[in-house]
């Protein structure tokens, strides 16, 4: 019974890291996104 339940709190811990890796990857790319589309504003604006 103790296997099991070492087996599940692993199990969870392992979902709970996947979950956040894969949020802070998103971000990470949102985060970058927004730099590229702030820098081509700063750049048409020094066009004009």
């Amino acid at each position: 019974m103790k296997q099991i339940l070492i087996i599940a709190g692993v199990a969870v811990i392992a979902a709970v890291n996947f979950v956040m890796y894969c949020c802070l990857r998103v971000a990470s790319q949102e985060d970058q996104m927004l730099e590229r589309m702030s820098k081509r504003r700063e750049q048409e604006g020094d066009d004009d």
